[in-house]
């Protein structure tokens, strides 16, 4: 090589060198400055920046179960959960600071030597790949915003000067708390409980030391370490060096750590369990306080650290889901919900949907809570409105009713023709008491039942006993067709497992700042809507239908009540029942949502079968209760007097003595002779084979005979129209060619 070839390199070698140095010519202008502090401050013409308070971290909100055990968290951008240091195990902290700052314990918050050695680095690979930040400088930069994150002499400045501070007050265990409490991980996880949480589906406490490595590795890089499994597994390894080079821990724990695989949680979204509910909770902590919810804030629910204690029972949540699982066990079966509440109104368990853990499809759409849906049709089981009607206008459940397989109610005409509802399978009893009526579930009896008492004053039963969804007084309420939520059923049938008292809904019952602070309580509260004796009878009416009814399918050894609901055409079907308070309601829906064109498909061939609410939300019924009542005090329902008027129709009263459905209690005295029969006395059903069957508003209802007082219910949302007839609306979604509601309106089996 020439002299000017070897003068040529030497120059380019220089020249290489000063660009290197150049790149992190502020190293030791810091060192300088920490070492003349007043001389920097002028030269960079950076002011002293006092100490500032350090704000509370971004802490995710965490849901509670009614035991105490952990639902899950809600969070933002940034999922933290901080902890104790009694829940951070040594050897985490010790591979922290193994990866992050040798000597934490020794430097007052910055680190000379760890400035050089990490110049030497950078220039040697001509690339920042390592840091001369201590953890405390770190945690300075996460916490305080004023310090930024630009690359300057003036940040890198204030950075540590305020690192200096920190370290006079408070104690080196002190900033690596909050240091692990605040640091980056990946994958959205701040702080090493979310972080470990995320990666390895576990509690910080019970990391094992290779774990421990990986988490400290990735919080140099953590997209890069994290993306890439085999630059994590370099990254675990270096870590478990360093703390051998350290002597935290032997060459054996080194080698037994290195030698196990890297087993990392995949994917972005981590399941959620009891997804529904937990976007329940999180839609009503949104929700203003005069529409029933908290009034908190996005900020507040998402980053204030919440601690949010719910009436979810874990154990019930994971039996409704297995109950649902077992019963609808094909990729193509249709969608299915179920609330289960406690006599008192506390949810216990809450399936809005067959994808128990998605988040996602649970923001998508409720089906236990139908928000914005309008809810779904739910056919007879409907019924107990009407039977609650007409048992509080004082007539005896054992009152009998001309059964045919159709029939014309010429008082509930929609202006065009009469009513003509018929029965599931156009079978005829010719005539049934109220209670038979109601364990066969026949529609046409229960047409009569809705005439002979008036629609209005079915409506207001049903709002007595907490249906909210919008309703009209027409004849065809009895039979189910307005749509409703497995929310309101549920509560509705808690109000009579609790005897008429109507619970309010309750969710959560505390609500506890980071501090302990209690920033919300709620308590169960119920109101005496529907009268004891009322409550009474029409528990004794459905525990027949357990036992001799069309709710056989769904029976458990346990004193149950409960009714079937199955529409026209057979696109909805429901199970409903409960035991006595203190007991247990649950409610069981079972359909298809509308496809893109709002068509919804009908279950006539399902498993093979038609679908029946007895057959399908029955069987999960069934088995969500033959597990949740294991939990939960089971009691006997009370005794009803089965007395009171019989309501004379078609020349009809009293049953003879060879009813099938015994019942408790005796008749009244004088009950047993019908009244004297009244040209307004009877809604005139006349048998019809065959015909259309339009359904009817309010007809004019006839005089009842010295009706029973009832308290006034609570103003609800649902129109009222005028008691002038008026065409029923056509609620989805299941309209006819009159635009009326469905003429049979349910047929259960």
């Amino acid at each position: 090589m020439t002299s000017a070839g070897a003068t040529a390199e030497q120059a380019g070698v220089l020249g290489r060198l000063r660009v290197r140095i150049s790149r992190f010519s502020w190293a030791p202008v810091l060192v300088l400055g920490l070492a003349s502090p007043a001389f920097l401050l002028r030269s960079a013409a950076v002011e002293p920046l006092p100490l500032p308070a350090l704000p509370p971290p971004p802490e995710s909100t965490r849901l509670y179960d009614v035991n105490g055990r952990l639902i899950a968290t809600l969070h933002g951008e940034e999922n933290r959960i901080v902890i104790p240091r009694s829940m951070m195990p040594s050897i985490l902290r010790e591979a922290v600071i193994a990866a992050e700052d040798h000597h934490f314990y020794d430097h007052p918050g910055v680190s000379v030597p760890s400035i050089f050695r990490a110049l030497r680095a950078n220039v040697t690979n001509e690339r920042i790949v390592q840091g001369g930040s201590t953890i405390t400088q770190q945690y300075v930069r996460n916490a305080i915003q004023e310090v930024g994150r630009k690359r300057t002499l003036g940040r890198k400045m204030r950075e540590a000067l305020l690192a200096i501070q920190l370290e006079q007050r408070y104690s080196k265990d002190e900033i690596l708390d909050r240091y692990m409490n605040t640091v980056y991980f990946g994958r959205g996880a701040y702080g090493v409980e979310a972080a470990a949480k995320t990666f390895f589906g576990k509690s910080a406490r019970g990391l094992a030391l290779d774990e421990s490595a990986f988490l400290a590795g990735v919080i140099r890089a953590p997209e890069a370490y994290v993306g890439s499994p085999q630059a994590a597994r370099e990254r675990r390894d270096y870590v478990l060096g360093q703390m051998r080079g350290l002597g935290f821990i032997s060459a054996a724990e080194r080698d037994r750590a290195a030698a196990r695989p890297l087993r990392v949680r995949r994917g972005l979204v981590e399941p959620v369990q009891a997804a529904y509910f937990v976007e329940h909770v999180r839609r009503l902590l949104l929700t203003p306080e005069d529409q029933g919810g908290f009034g908190l804030n996005d900020k507040e629910v998402l980053t204030g650290g919440l601690r949010v204690y719910t009436t979810l029972d874990l154990r019930m949540q994971a039996a409704a889901e297995r109950a649902v699982l077992a019963v609808l066990d094909r990729p193509d079966d249709p969608e299915a919900a179920l609330v289960a509440m406690t006599s008192s109104g506390e949810i216990r368990a809450l399936v809005g949907g067959r994808d128990f853990t998605s988040i996602e499809r649970a923001r998508g759409f409720n089906f236990a809570t139908q928000l914005g849906g309008g809810g779904r049709q739910v056919g007879s089981a409907f019924k107990p409105f009407t039977l609650a009607a007409f048992v509080r206008e004082g007539y005896s459940v054992r009152s009998v009713f001309p059964a045919p397989a159709r029939i014309v109610i010429k008082r509930c005409s929609n202006g065009l023709r009469p009513w003509s509802p018929g029965n599931y399978g156009n079978n005829s009893y010719g005539a049934l008491s109220v209670v038979e009526a109601t364990a066969l579930s026949v529609n046409t009896v229960y047409a009569q039942l809705a005439a002979f008492v008036g629609p209005e004053n079915a409506l207001r039963a049903a709002r007595d006993a907490g249906i909210v969804s919008p309703l009209l007084p027409v004849c065809s309420i009895a039979l189910g067709v307005f749509g409703v939520t497995p929310l309101e059923m549920a509560r509705a049938y808690a109000t009579f497992s609790a005897r008429g008292a109507r619970p309010q809904v309750l969710a959560v019952t505390r609500i506890l700042a980071p501090d302990g602070r209690v920033v919300a309580e709620r308590r169960p509260r119920a109101k005496q809507t529907i009268e004891a004796h009322v409550a009474d009878v029409v528990n004794q009416v459905l525990r027949r239908v357990m036992t001799s009814g069309t709710g056989r399918p769904a029976a458990v050894p346990y004193p149950t009540a409960g009714k079937t609901g199955t529409t026209d055409e057979r696109k909805d079907v429901w199970f409903a029942g409960y035991t006595a308070a203190p007991g247990l309601a649950a409610a069981v829906w079972v359909g298809y949502p509308p496809d893109k064109r709002g068509v919804i498909r009908r279950m006539t061939n399902l498993h093979g079968v038609q679908a029946t609410g007895g057959r399908f939300p029955g069987g999960i019924w069934k088995r969500f209760m033959e597990e949740a009542l294991r939990l939960v005090p089971v009691a006997p329902f009370p005794p009803a007097d089965f007395g009171g008027r019989p309501a004379r129709v078609g020349g009809l009263c009293i049953p003879p003595s060879g009813d099938p459905f015994p019942v408790s209690g005796s008749p009244a005295p004088g009950s047993a002779e019908c009244p004297s029969p009244s040209p307004t006395a009877s809604p005139s059903p006349t048998a019809s084979p065959t015909g259309p069957t339009p359904p009817s508003p309010s007809p004019t209802r006839p005089p009842a005979p010295s009706p029973t007082p009832s308290p006034t219910p609570e103003p609800t949302p649902s129109p009222t129209p005028s008691p002038e007839p008026t065409p029923e609306p056509t609620p989805s979604p299941t309209p006819t060619d009159t635009g009326s509601p469905s003429p049979t309106g349910s047929a259960t089996a």
